[in-house]
Parts: structure tokens; C-alpha cells; sequence
């Protein structure tokens, strides 16, 4: 039996896991590249983690945690609606239009990837689209509250148009490495669809 390695920081180490899974996909992050990340042994690895399945799903559980935090809580408090949209597409632009955006998404990356063959991931991504979905129809509502959307579609539709067009900015971005101009007029089409009305409109 192998020691466990001294000053082990589980959250650390899966955060290290969660960062191999993000740069090379789930099938191609071997067992040996991430024991190297997170500085432990396999056994420690299935001590406090399980097999690499299990692994991915924390992981991915963290990921999850981390975009609750940052975007949606964003979305959700800001009583600005329509300011709250407008800053979610261009935080995506700024982010996926430079270097380390072209890793993509971790949980779109898996969505693709595994998520069609394995129920557990799948689950995770529905998760995941599901709170997207919430976060941008309190966003919308918060807009329609002050007249800053004069879209009569349902909120519900509109919600889930906005998760589309935000599943779609990363793809772009890794297809597209060197073209920001398109993800600007991707999101610039998402606040269009959505038949923003300019402060003179509602005055």
C-alpha cells in the first residue's frame, strides 16, 4: 500500500483533474496524466476520488459549482435584466474569442463527447442547461419588468433561444479560432432576437 502523499488538498487536486478533463476531453486525459496534475498516487485517486469515471463527475460537480457562483448568480441578481444578458454574451466573446477560451467549455466539451453513451454525464449536462435556462428566464423577466424586451415570445422560448445561441459561441470560437468578429455578431444576433427595445422606444 502506498503512502498517502503529505499536505494532499483534495480540492486542489480535483480542481487539477478538472483542468486535465477540460485541456484534453474526457477520453483522452489518461489515468497516469492525471495522477501527475494532481500530485498523488492511484491509490490515493480512488481513495478519496474512485475510478476516473468517478472522478470526471466530481470534476464536473465542481465545474457546475463554480458557474452557479459566477454566471448565474450574475444573471439572476442582477435587476437589470437586460444588462445582465448583454454582459453574459460579452464576457463569452472576451473569453472564448482569446487563448484560453479555445479549451472551450468543459461541460459542452462533454456534452459532445460522451454524454450521448453515458446516462451519468448526460445528466450532468442536462443539469447543466437547465440552470442556464432558469438563470436566463429570471434575466428576462427582470428586462420585461421594465420594458427593455419587446419580444411577445414566451420566456420560456426566449430562455432556451439564449442557452442555444451560448451553446453555440464556444464551438465557434474552436472552429473559428482567429475570428472574434463572428462570435461579436453572434451575440450581437442574440440581443437582436430578442427585439431589444432602446431606452428612447420605451420612453
Amino acid at each position: 500500500m502506498s503512502p498517502r502523499p503529505r499536505k494532499f488538498d483534495p480540492d486542489e487536486a480535483l480542481r487539477q483533474a478538472m483542468m486535465v478533463f477540460w485541456a484534453r476531453g474526457y477520453e483522452a486525459a489518461g489515468v497516469s496524466d492525471l495522477l501527475e496534475a494532481m500530485g498523488i498516487n492511484r491509490f490515493t485517486m480512488y481513495e478519496f476520488f474512485g475510478d476516473k469515471h468517478a472522478l470526471f463527475r466530481k470534476a464536473a460537480d465542481r465545474y457546475l459549482e463554480g458557474f452557479e457562483k459566477s454566471t448565474l448568480a450574475r444573471l439572476r441578481t442582477n435587476q437589470d435584466g437586460l444588462a445582465a444578458i448583454r454582459a453574459h454574451f460579452a464576457g463569452m466573446v472576451e473569453y472564448f474569442g482569446g487563448p484560453k477560451g479555445r479549451r472551450g467549455c468543459l461541460m459542452i466539451n462533454s456534452i459532445s463527447e460522451v454524454a450521448s453513451r453515458d446516462a451519468e454525464i448526460r445528466e450532468l449536462a442536462q443539469t447543466f442547461h437547465r440552470r442556464l435556462e432558469e438563470a436566463f428566464a429570471v434575466a428576462i423577466r427582470n428586462a420585461r419588468s421594465v420594458g427593455s424586451i419587446a419580444s411577445m415570445a414566451p420566456t420560456e422560448s426566449l430562455a432556451r433561444y439564449l442557452v442555444a445561441v451560448s451553446f453555440s459561441v464556444p464551438l465557434i470560437a474552436q472552429t473559428y479560432p482567429e475570428d472574434r468578429v463572428r462570435l461579436e455578431q453572434v451575440a450581437e444576433t442574440a440581443l437582436a432576437g430578442l427585439a431589444v427595445r432602446s431606452a428612447a422606444a420605451r420612453g
